[in-house]
C-alpha cells in the first residue's frame, strides 16, 4: 500500500498558511503500531481522531477527504488483519 503524504497543495499555495500538511505517514506509522499491538485499534481510532479535529481548518476539502479516506482504508486492514489473527 502506497501512502500519499503530500496532498492538495494548489490550495496550500494559495492561502497563505506556511507548512503544509505532511501527516499521512504520521497516519500510516500509527497503523503499523496498532498492526504489531504497540497500540490498540481503539487508541489509533482516538488518535487518529483527536489529531484531525486539531488539524480540520488548517486543510483544504481535498485534503481531509484523503486523509479520512486513507484512514478508512487502513482501519479496514487492521480489523481484517485482527479478525485473521483470532
Amino acid at each position: 500500500m502506497t501512502v500519499n503524504a503530500k496532498h492538495d497543495t494548489a490550495s496550500f499555495e494559495n492561502c497563505g498558511y506556511k507548512r503544509e500538511i505532511f501527516d499521512g505517514n504520521a497516519l500510516y506509522d500509527g497503523f503499523l503500531r496498532a498492526k504489531q499491538g504497540v497500540i490498540t485499534p481503539v487508541a489509533f481510532e482516538n488518535w487518529y481522531k483527536s489529531w484531525f479535529k486539531g488539524h480540520y481548518k488548517i486543510m483544504s476539502k481535498l485534503q481531509r477527504q484523503n486523509l479520512d479516506t486513507l484512514f478508512n482504508q487502513l482501519k479496514e486492514v487492521l480489523e481484517n488483519v485482527q479478525n485473521h489473527s483470532e
